[in-house]
């Protein structure tokens, strides 16, 4: 590594995870990669450590261009808006370290970002651009932004199991071709938690006539996860029993946690599960409670994760917009409150938690009928 990157790390941190290790040497040698390890592990810096050092290694030569060196593309909106700042933070650092700047820049580019931002973006093209699946299509073809996008170093898809299960996935293997066309040097690689069967995923993420190293690090972090029901009898229970047990238990959960994660598969269900909270515990759940879901504004969402962040939440409830990735400070219990209805999912969701390396993630599948109950079980 550079010497200035070297430095910050091993002031950040005490030394590389597995993903760390493995992968940053292969990258560095532009092969392509896919690496599949445990939430919380390090993988997106172990994409975007290589790219950080070789451009800050321009800088200091002074043969920084400007063009696009990067592009980093996930599943959400809002977890694109979170690797900005995570990327962001540690150029500062560095900055900061060294006591100059490197000119580097980093720009978001979704479906949120105002006509005068992309303009910006014309005349001052990012090095790192953090975008979608849908914006990547838009900007491949358009005149303008397209010609920033001849010769990508590196191409980086986030959570690539979310896109390689639907269209999305197959729209943005078209999208990489035609980057790859414009990019004939680019490399891919591949981020996932959960990469299975990851034979497959390697050749989604490249294609059948390229090769793909693949690093794969076993889970080593405890779990701690059950099925738990709130009442006894899932037959024989009127609806109004099983509805004061179920906000109960999920009461008593919230105070014995410093801040849980509610998964509920819908919007509507994370409104209504908030409004029961707060209307069956109103001195408890003022403040320290909030939804976080695709149907609110850009403005709420970011303001939800900031105040996660800064522990000023006690819970979130969401439907699945907070299961990917997203960097949302200390979570120690995640409750999926119904089957999450695969194996990916459930361990995803309940990574959430303890999302530091050493951490123990811990998991409560609350069921509310019998086929919750076998599924559920089954999954744990």
């Amino acid at each position: 590594l550079n010497p200035i990157v070297r430095t910050w790390f091993k002031n950040k941190f005490s030394s590389f995870s597995d993903p760390q290790r493995f992968a940053i040497p292969p990258i560095h040698n532009k092969e392509n990669v896919l690496v599949s390890a445990v939430t919380g592990s390090g993988k997106t810096l172990t994409a975007f450590l290589v790219i950080l050092n070789e451009l800050i290694t321009l800088s200091e030569k002074k043969q920084l261009e400007d063009k696009v060196y990067a592009v980093y593309v996930s599943p959400l909106k809002a977890l694109g808006a979170d690797i900005h700042v995570n990327l962001i933070l540690p150029l500062k650092e560095m900055e900061h370290q060294e006591k100059k700047e490197f000119g580097i820049r980093v720009a978001l580019r979704t479906g949120d970002t105002s006509p005068s931002e992309r303009q910006k973006m014309l005349k001052h093209p990012p090095h790192i651009l953090v975008t979608t699946s849908e914006s990547l299509a838009i900007m491949l073809i358009s005149p303008k932004f397209s010609e920033l996008l001849k010769n990508v170093d590196y191409f980086i898809m986030d959570e690539l199991h979310s896109f390689a299960e639907n269209k999305r996935g197959t729209h943005l293997s078209l999208s990489i071709e035609r980057l790859q066309n414009i990019s004939q040097k680019m490399v891919r690689i591949g981020l996932s938690a959960t990469a299975e069967p990851i034979e497959e995923l390697a050749e989604f993420l490249v294609g059948s006539k390229r090769n793909c190293k693949i690093i794969k690090t076993e889970l080593t972090k405890k779990l701690d996860a059950t099925v738990i029901s709130p009442v006894e009898d899932l037959i024989e229970v009127t609806e109004r029993k099983l509805h004061h047990n179920l906000y109960t238990l999920l009461d008593q959960l919230i105070e014995q946690h410093k801040t849980t994660l509610i998964f509920t598969n819908t919007r509507a269900g994370t409104e209504r599960v908030v409004h029961h909270l707060k209307q069956s515990f109103p001195k408890k759940y003022i403040e320290n409670i909030a939804a976080h879901h695709g149907s609110l504004s850009k403005s709420h969402r970011l303001e939800v994760e900031q105040k996660l962040r800064d522990g000023k939440l006690k819970a979130v409830v969401c439907s699945t917009s907070l299961e990917l990735g997203l960097d949302i400070g200390y979570i120690d219990l995640v409750v999926l409150l119904g089957s999450p209805k695969s194996i990916a999912r459930a361990s995803q969701r309940i990574g959430r938690s303890g999302h530091r390396l050493h951490d123990t993630i811990k998991g409560r599948f609350i069921v509310l009928d019998r086929d919750d109950l076998i599924e559920s079980s089954v999954l744990l």
